[in-house]
């Protein structure tokens, strides 16, 4: 038997608050047209959703079936299958509260001629937990009714809602790739960045479709400018030529794909509720939410003094005089720095917005030398540089994002690192792993 009994136990005390959910109430809403709130209804659903994921069971999936579990393993199998099953009871209740509520009054939307209630009733990739048993839908098992939804579906013209459409609303083909670096956009596939990782798959696939229920997504581990990605490959649709002249070559594209938003905005601003919007090179954020990432720890605040630096960490490092200092700022950190002795790679800044990549350091490995706490990228003193790191511990990347810094219009890579009393700045104008600047800044108070 592959899990074992604490694998089972961890799995029940994980859900054990969803078994006792009070029962769901849902107040459905409409404007004067009778059309319905889409941002109640995203509300709603994202609530409903909550146990129909948590309903999920491992527990076949984990379980080989194979002879020889012991008894206690069989034991600890049956009480992680009746566990789930109480789950899905329970959301399937919740499932049949939120259909009572809302089925009729999206049906009597689209009698009303509400095109986004009939986007969301007819795509399936909208959220899972609403009834579509008698309406034809892009999940019918009935292909003629499938292929009546699709072409509904078409003739309202969003083709974001359109399934295996290219997910532009150009009459031209845009390739994933390009989508990723529009400043906006409705879906965007940045499944490939993914990596099979299980915590990030459900996040990673709410993006890339017209899903209802998403929420604010980074990668999860380290970047490094706009071009690359540990483990993820390019962010440039051509990575042969630099984020600039990628902007340059594709401005055309994004004018006509924000034209073309701004036209579905205007005709009705509730179209915003499938709206994303990108922050640096790849977090995005949907319409009406608010992201985490630049909360950082009260730790980094305060005062900091520049005590050395090298231009490329395959040479030494040497002293030099400067400082920083990070404060609040509208709500988030700002950094500002001064250099008596200026690095291209390092212009100083002012009121440069400081945020979490979602993204932590590695814990190297002894017997790979050419691995640091930053894996692939290392220098012949990446390990002076990185000294003040404790190898045992990861350490959460900051990226500073301003002019000067990480932005659109550069392939510059800048962030910093944060160990005790010491603070790690890191940087590239080109990422490009084997020319990488450092600075070591010591906490003044």
């Amino acid at each position: 038997m592959q899990v074992r009994l604490t694998t089972i136990a961890a799995l029940l005390i994980a859900f054990a608050p969803c078994a006792a959910a009070k029962p769901m109430r849902f107040a459905p809403k409409t404007d004067a047209r009778g059309f319905i709130d889409v941002w109640r209804l995203r509300r709603d659903v994202a609530r409903a959703e909550s146990h129909y994921y948590a309903a999920i069971s491992p527990c076949e999936y984990r379980f080989t079936g194979h002879s020889g579990e012991t008894k206690a393993e069989e034991r600890a199998y049956e009480r992680c299958r009746k566990h789930f099953d109480r789950l899905k009871a329970v959301s399937e209740r919740v499932d049949a509260a939120f259909n009572r509520a809302w089925r009729p009054v999206i049906l009597r939307s689209m009698q009303l001629g509400d095109p986004i209630a009939e986007v969301i009733m007819r795509n399936c990739d909208t959220t899972p937990v609403l009834d579509r048993h008698d309406i034809g839908a892009t999940c019918d098992t009935d292909s003629d009714k499938r292929n009546a939804a699709i072409a509904r579906l078409r003739s309202i013209g969003f083709m974001p809602a359109v399934p295996n459409h290219t997910r532009s609303l150009v009459p031209f083909f845009v390739p994933s790739k390009v989508l990723q670096n529009a400043p906006r956009a409705f879906t965007v596939d940045l499944r490939y960045l993914n990596n099979g990782f299980d915590n990030f798959s459900q996040a990673f696939e709410a993006l890339a479709k017209l899903r209802l229920n998403r929420q604010p997504l980074t990668p999860g581990y380290l970047t490094f400018g706009p071009e690359s990605y540990y483990r993820g490959g390019s962010k440039l649709w051509d990575p042969a030529i630099g984020i600039a002249d990628h902007r340059k070559e594709w401005a055309s594209t994004f004018n006509a794909l924000d034209t073309a938003m701004d036209k579905w905005l205007r005709r009705d601003p509730r179209w915003a509720v499938f709206l994303l919007h990108r922050i640096g090179h790849y977090e995005w954020v949907p319409e009406g939410m608010t992201t985490t990432t630049g909360r950082l720890n009260s730790v980094w605040l305060g005062r900091w003094k520049l005590i050395a630096q090298t231009p490329d960490w395959n040479q030494p490092l040497q002293p030099v005089k400067g400082r920083a200092v990070i404060r609040y700022r509208h709500g988030g950190m700002v950094i500002n720095t001064v250099a008596a002795t200026a690095l291209m790679v390092f212009p100083d800044v002012s009121n440069c917005t400081l945020r979490y990549s979602g993204g932590v350091t590695y814990v190297p490995d002894p017997g790979r030398t050419q691995y640091t706490a930053l894996a692939g990228y290392t220098g012949k003193y990446a390990d002076k540089v990185l000294a003040e790191l404790d190898p045992s511990k990861r350490y959460k990347q900051v990226l500073m994002q301003c002019k000067g810094a990480e932005s659109d219009d550069t392939d510059r890579a800048r962030f910093l690192l944060h160990a005790r009393n010491y603070m790690i700045e890191i940087g590239s104008l080109s990422g490009d792993p084997n020319h990488v600047a450092a600075r070591v800044y010591r906490r003044v108070h």
